[in-house]
């Protein structure tokens, strides 16, 4: 059976404000632990401010929003690093957001994969997730497959 393939859209407003709306959610709950703020820049040296918040419970992640809100954060520092870009995708179980390379089928499905995590917990190690899906997705590109 063959896989039943991804359908790619780029994303409307409202799904950008939706996006920015969660990412909003966790800014205010970095803020509200006592986050500099002015330290957030959306790229990989958010990282240790991200894990360092998640592992001393800034983020409440019984809180869907809040839980998406850091996975936007997680996804806009890949994106930023990695060259990817937010778009929707659909497949057979729905439509969701998705980190996306160019026109390519590599895509990263950011907010499942960490809620999937926070719910296998007990940690989640962001900078080793963002490794290992770096040098995914760099594997990726360099095999010309996909």
């Amino acid at each position: 059976m063959a896989a039943t393939p991804f359908v790619f859209t780029q994303l409307s407003d409202d799904d950008r404000e939706c996006l920015a709306a969660l990412g909003a959610v966790a800014l205010v709950a970095l803020e509200r632990g006592g986050c500099d703020m002015s330290a957030i820049s959306g790229t990989k040296a958010d990282l240790p401010i991200l894990q360092h918040s998640f592992e001393t419970g800034r983020f409440d992640l019984s809180d869907p929003d809040e839980l998406d809100g850091l996975s936007v954060l997680f996804g806009d520092v890949l994106a930023y690093e990695l060259g990817l870009r937010w778009v929707m995708a659909s497949g057979p179980y729905g439509t969701s957001p998705v980190l996306r390379y160019q026109q390519t089928s590599i895509q990263l499905a950011v907010l499942q994969m960490i809620r999937r995590r926070v719910e296998e917990g007990p940690k989640v190690d962001l900078m080793a997730l963002f490794t290992g899906l770096a040098a995914l997705v760099e594997e990726m590109i360099a095999s010309g497959q996909y």
